[in-house]
């Protein structure tokens, strides 16, 4: 095992081996474009170099960059996901003997502001499920259980 690979190339070696077995291709092709976001910073690092203040500096200047199609700077969920990539191989690094822990848990703090959830009031929700009740058995069924549990549109949809 050797403990001196960089990022770049333990990043090369999770791609072309464990990643394809593991991982959906849609994860795999949006793993790929936050790998080019972090690989041109961090890849030229050894993976037992790698320090928090690396990864923060990396999601500093992500947050300065432009997004190609708007011209606005990238969005705060866009650096969480180069987070959440990164996190993710260097999990793979540590179950593989490559690092003892993983260096970039915990580096990542929500910088975006915080808005607020609009959430229906009692009325809107009782005019909702009065709506609901002209609609297929399917769709009143599956809005009602949403509305009277707070259930995720992802948790209802996986009950069979």
């Amino acid at each position: 095992m050797d403990r001196s690979i960089t990022l770049a190339k333990y990043t090369e070696l999770r791609l072309r081996e464990i990643a394809p077995g593991k991982l959906d291709k849609s994860t795999l092709a949006r793993d790929r474009q936050d790998i080019d976001r972090f690989l041109p910073v961090l890849g030229h690092y050894k993976l037992t170099e790698l320090r928090p203040e690396h990864f923060r500096q990396l999601y500093s200047g992500l947050r300065k960059v432009k997004n190609q199609r708007t011209g606005k700077p990238l969005s705060e969920c866009t650096v969480e996901g180069v987070h959440a990539t990164l996190c993710t191989i260097l999990s793979d690094a540590m179950e593989g003997g490559f690092l003892d822990h993983n260096p970039a848990w915990r580096t990542y703090h929500y910088a975006g502001e915080k808005k607020e959830k609009v959430i229906a009031d009692e009325a809107t929700a009782q005019r909702l499920i009065a709506i609901l009740e002209e609609e297929s058995l399917k769709y009143e069924t599956y809005f009602k259980l949403i509305i009277t549990t707070g259930m995720r549109r992802g948790e209802c949809c996986g009950l069979q």
